[in-house]
């Protein structure tokens, strides 16, 4: 448990959320179940791939002099995507929520 100095923030309710002064403090830093089970979720996939991958290179792909290379450019490529996402988000939304029906566009504005 977290020593306060004051009383008054070392306050903890029976769900484990703080009370008092320091709560707003604390409050940040809490994440949604969703959002919490969401991430544990890609961290087992993300596990999952990387134990994939090692079986492929240490069983298939043992003597092959190309397999880690070509790993290499699909990494630089996600990274790249990524990129390309990140700068143009905008026209890429707009252009796929130009194909949806509108009940399927997104609620409230982008976030810059």
């Amino acid at each position: 448990m977290v020593r306060y100095a004051r009383e008054a923030d070392a306050s903890v309710d029976g769900m484990g959320v703080h009370v008092g002064a320091g709560a707003a403090q604390h409050a940040e830093h809490r994440l949604p179940a969703m959002s919490r089970k969401a991430m544990s979720m890609h961290a087992i996939g993300a596990l999952g791939i990387a134990g994939y991958l090692g079986h492929l290179s240490h069983k298939v792909f043992k003597d092959s002099l190309a397999f880690p290379f070509v790993l290499m450019l699909i990494g630089l490529g996600v990274v790249w995507l990524g990129v390309l996402w990140q700068r143009n988000e905008g026209q890429i939304v707009d252009a796929i929520e130009s194909w949806l029906p509108s009940r399927l566009h997104r609620i409230g504005g982008r976030t810059k």
